[in-house]
């Protein structure tokens, strides 16, 4: 008990307060192991060295003549022996010096094996003692002055229900009431996984969408150097559709939202070329139409897009696409030049869509109007700025007016994926588009 206790007393500090119980009820144990042992073995020494007699007889007297300490120091001679080890205890009276040689010493009784006997036993039985009783002794002085933490009070009554190791079957009832059609439920163990998975697929989307230039880089009339990644990206949004099905509704859909990948044209997310594409209604005519517009808006560098961004508003049922343009962003003479030959304007071409509606995931408009107003940071369109800009153009009316237009500018698209910043848009011929909400601070 006592070396179990100063072992406790000397060694448990040097124990990191953070350490688990077993670890600390091991090293407890150890270290009073360890002194116990020693201290057994003092005492069991010190127990041999007084208990293990050798009786001699001198003349009907009785001398007792102490062990060594240490048992392996034996002599028979009094001088090959260190002077600490010989203790004479007298027992009896002191004899009486008689003439003539001193008698011979007796021969040595039994009792000394009798003696050595008892001082195993006495050593065994301290041993198994130690070994029995140190681990609980230990056990008691590990935990002593330890203050257990209060637990805190549970924040809503339904928590104090169920183990906490699972998920509160009342709360997740709960949940799954006021839960959104087709949301996943609350509590449920591959919450936390799916939310990883989705996080690493958007991840990936927006890693390639930043490697092929918001997918303008694998455009057909511009290289066929990155086709790999077109259909990774066509991949992505097949597992991103297939394995997080979603609930589309007004109000995640509503709200701005800014292009970041476009598998085709990036003028074409607008419902201006979704008009046109739906009334072509042929893939091969809509593409072509496309591909020439690209031609002379951007050859040369004449024309470059900037930042493209949809407004949906289900209360005015109104679409707002805008994209920003650049032109003559670069105009210099090759290889000698360091000037520029034109001057750089630009501003931000506006479309407007009414008759807005979603019908389960089919997202259908009306082409209104449209308008180039300032972009910031690029100067006005000079000489005309004031002609052509900010001024609506009835589009729809003009629409109607041409002879070969018999209908009105009607356009839809069909949401594959959509959550609080994320959707993914598909037109009648298969062009991808993905957005994403606005960072915080934009415009």
């Amino acid at each position: 008990f006592f070396s179990a206790k100063m072992a406790h007393n000397e060694f448990a500090p040097l124990v990191a307060p953070d350490t688990a119980r077993p670890q600390r009820l091991l090293w407890a144990t150890t270290l009073a192991a360890v002194s116990g042992a020693v201290v057994a073995c003092v005492l069991w020494n010190s127990h041999a060295g007084v208990t293990s007699t050798m009786t001699f007889a001198a003349g009907g007297t009785r001398v007792a003549a102490a062990r060594p300490f240490m048992p392996s120091v034996r002599s028979q001679s009094s001088v090959a022996r260190p002077a600490q080890a010989q203790i004479a205890i007298a027992v009896g009276p002191r004899p009486q010096k008689k003439d003539g040689p001193a008698p011979a010493a007796a021969p040595a009784t039994p009792e000394a094996p009798l003696s050595r006997q008892a001082g195993g036993l006495t050593m065994l039985a301290g041993t198994l003692l130690l070994v029995v009783m140190l681990p609980a002794i230990a056990f008691v002085f590990s935990n002593r002055g330890k203050k257990t933490a209060p637990k805190s009070a549970p924040l809503d009554p339904m928590d104090t229900l169920g183990s906490s190791d699972s998920p509160n079957p009342s709360k997740v009832a709960m949940a799954a009431i006021t839960a959104e059609p087709g949301a996943a439920p609350a509590g449920d163990a591959g919450a936390g996984q799916g939310s990883a998975a989705l996080a690493e697929l958007k991840r990936k989307i927006l890693h390639v969408a930043a490697l092929t230039d918001r997918g303008q880089r694998h455009l057909k009339i511009v290289s066929d150097a990155m086709k790999d990644r077109e259909d990774m990206m066509k991949d992505l949004v097949k597992e991103l559709v297939d394995n997080h099905p979603c609930y589309i509704s007004e109000q995640k859909v509503a709200g701005k939202w800014e292009l970041v990948y476009s598998s085709v044209e990036l003028f074409r997310s607008s419902p201006f070329f979704l008009a046109i594409e739906q009334a072509f209604n042929d893939p091969s005519k809509s593409d072509l139409f496309f591909k020439l517009h690209l031609l002379q808006v951007g050859s040369w560098g004449v024309s470059t897009i900037g930042e493209v961004s949809q407004r949906i508003d289900f209360e005015k049922e109104t679409m707002e696409s805008d994209f920003d343009t650049t032109i003559f962003g670069l105009t210099v003479i090759p290889i000698v030049g360091w000037f520029k030959l034109l001057p750089t304007f630009g501003g931000r071409v506006v479309t407007e869509a009414k008759n807005l509606k979603l019908e389960g995931d089919m997202l259908s408009m009306e082409l209104e109007r449209t308008q180039v107003i300032n972009a910031p940071g690029v100067p006005r369109i000079p000489f005309v700025a004031g002609a052509v800009m900010d001024k609506w153009v009835p589009v729809n009316a003009v629409w109607q007016l041409l002879p070969w237009n018999k209908e009105k500018p009607t356009c839809s698209v069909r949401l594959l994926y959509v959550d609080d910043d994320f959707r993914v848009v598909e037109d009648q011929t298969g062009g991808l588009f993905i957005y994403m909400r606005p960072v915080a601070g934009s415009a």
